[in-house]
Order: C-alpha cells, then structure tokens, then sequence
C-alpha cells in the first residue's frame, strides 16, 4: 500500500518527511526504476526532509523546495553535480542541512568532466539561503559546496571539520562566495572545539559562520592565520570560551592579536589567566591598542594581572604612556565568579578610572 501510493500524484502535498533506521547511522541510496515519486506531481511540495532514505538526486522531488534536509545517506549513484542541479532547481531555497552525507563518487573529478549546461549548474545562486549546514560529509564536499553555492550576507552557515583538518584549507576565503561574510565580522568567538564569526547590519542582517570540531580540541587548528591570512578588519569583540594554558601557545595567540588592531572588547569565560596577561602593555608589546572593555567570567585570573593590565591601560597607570597614538584607555571591566578576584581589587580598579561591575556591583566610574 505504502509503496503504490508512492507512485500516485500529490498536487496538494506541502511537506514529506521519510524515515528509515535508527538515525545515526548512514543508509546505502535507494535504486529506483524510476526516480519521480508520486508520479513525479508534487507542484506544491516546499519542505522535503530524509533521514537515512537515500531518494536519487535527480528525483523532480528536489524542485522548488524551500527547505531540504538529508541526512545519514551513502550515495553511491548520484554526485556532487547531481546535487548542485537539484539545488539550482530550487532558487528560493532559505533551509539546507546536510548532516552525514557521503558521495562513493570522486567529487574532484567532476568539475572537469562536466558538459557547458552542468557547468552552469555548478554556480549555484540562493539568494534566499538563511541557514547552511555541513555536517560530517567528505572534507572535499564540503569544500565543493562552500566554493558553489552562492548566498545571502544574512546566512547562517555551520561547517564540522574532521579531526585534524586546519583552517587554513579555507585559506583564501575569496574562493568561496559562502564564505563573502566573514570580512564583515564584528565579533569572534574561540571556544573548545569550536569557532564562531558574526557580523550583523541593520540592512543586510546578520552572517554567522561557525565550525564545529567534534573529535577533538581543536583551537591549534583553527588559529593558524586569523589575523593574518584570514583577516578581519571590522572585528570589535573577542570571546575565549573554556581555553587552558595547553590549548594554545602564547607565541600564536599574540601573532592572531597583532593581527586584530581594531579589537575593542575580549570576554574571558573558563580561561586561565595567561590569555589576559598577553594584553598588558610593555615596552615591547602593545597588542590590541584599541581595547576598552574587559570581561572575565569564571575565569582563572588573578588580582596580580588583573591590576596589571589596568595599570597599563588607562591614564592613571604607569604605563600609559606606552599606547600608541590614537589607542584606547581600558574603560570598563566586568568580573563575575572569579574566585582569586575579590572586592578590593573592584575598589583599587574604581580609582583608576575604571568603571568596574563585580559580582553585578558597581564601583568605579570610566573618565
């Protein structure tokens, strides 16, 4: 019964959800006599969703969707070109989450073995696209697919890395238009196994990209370059998010600082104290010249480098003569569940022009 009313028209259906197995783990293609499903009649269908039913790419059901999801699929038939046309045959597309895809098919071969018509459908336009998300396919499609498809600056794309692949393999960024947002990023965020860059305009939206590691700590990888091949002259904020003196060697960090002239905020949460110390001011390293604000949440910081860096950084200090022409003085510093940061060091960073909230208390006022 299920499989005769496959195969009859549905002009009215909207949306069609198909599951098979357990969800987690990947199900071989389906091969079919005839690809078009429900006779090939589904002018309506918006939403297509598949996890582990492995329809061929080359259904009509990939026509004129508004959201399309697969995942845990082996596709041992169709190819990453097959792909790319059914996405170009769905130019109002704002959802697309491909989650545990895998192509038996060389996807480096196809560029070059492709008719003038395929390599059209190669360059894929979505200007609707919201949301991207790439997760657990061959690094090589996910390549392939961030140097096709073209989207809006409002997209939210989210890519997972394999265990030992570096940032630099998207190095340089103009390779790939789903990545043209990033240059606009205002803050970033280096958490344990993940990065994050957004952007936000009252006229385009917000960009948000983020690649996710699950295999390992990955910061080591994802450093390499920011500030440097991966530049971001519009960044303003930086979050590190649950770093420890091992994850990251301090010659790296201050290399992706210098890189950051433009930095005016850094949130500390879960950090150990050396990520702060790299930003006191010295005769021979003045990083982030434009700082004004600092945040520690449960962080590992301590009063000695706290005061520090104040004293380094605003006008007070004994130091401040070292910040460059047209630098910033530190003006606001928020500490929250800092356990070696108590109320005297709120009440000695208040003197120095300081505006300070400790523990959601305020002392101090900035100059």
């Amino acid at each position: 019964m299920l499989l005769q009313a496959l195969d009859l028209p549905t002009p009215n259906l909207t949306t069609f959800h198909a599951t098979w197995g357990s969800g987690s783990a990947m199900v071989p293609e389906i091969r079919l006599d005839s690809p078009a499903l429900f006779g090939g009649q589904t002018p309506n269908l918006s939403n297509l969703r598949f996890v582990g039913v492995g329809v061929p790419l080359n259904s009509p059901l990939y026509t004129g969707l508004v959201h399309l999801e697969i995942e845990c699929v082996e596709f041992a038939q169709s190819s990453m070109l097959q792909l790319c046309e059914a996405l170009a045959a769905c130019p109002r597309l704002e959802d697309l989450v491909l989650s545990t895809v895998q192509f038996h098919l060389p996807i480096e071969s196809v560029p070059n073995s492709t008719s003038p018509r395929q390599a059209a459908a190669l360059a894929v336009s979505l200007p609707y696209l919201k949301r991207l998300h790439l997760y657990k396919l061959q690094h090589d499609a996910t390549l392939f697919l961030l140097s096709r498809i073209s989207a809006s600056s409002s997209l939210h794309l989210k890519v997972s890395f394999n265990a030992g692949t570096a940032l630099s393999t998207l190095y340089p960024v103009s390779r790939f238009p789903s990545l043209c947002g990033i240059a606009l990023a205002t803050n970033l965020e280096l958490a344990y196994k993940s990065l994050t860059l957004r952007s936000s305009s009252e006229s385009d939206g917000s960009y948000v990209f983020s690649i996710i590691d699950d295999a390992r700590p990955a910061p080591r990888l994802f450093l390499g370059g920011i500030g440097q091949d991966l530049l971001l002259p519009n960044l303003t904020s930086l979050s590190l998010i649950y770093l420890s003196e091992r994850t990251w060697d301090m010659t790296s960090f201050k290399r992706m600082l210098d890189g950051l002239p433009t930095l005016k905020t850094l949130s500390i949460e879960k950090c150990a104290t050396c990520y702060l110390a790299a930003l006191i001011v010295t005769p021979d390293s003045c990083l982030c010249p434009s700082l004004e604000g600092l945040r520690a949440v449960s962080a590992q910081i301590n009063e000695k480098s706290l005061i520090a860096l104040a004293l380094s950084r605003t006008p007070r200090g004994n130091r401040a003569s070292l910040l460059p022409a047209g630098g910033s003085f530190l003006r606001e510093v928020e500490i929250r569940e800092c356990n070696q940061v108590d109320i005297t060091t709120a009440e000695v960073l208040g003197l120095m022009s300081i505006k300070v909230k400790w523990e959601g208390r305020d002392y101090g006022t900035a100059s």
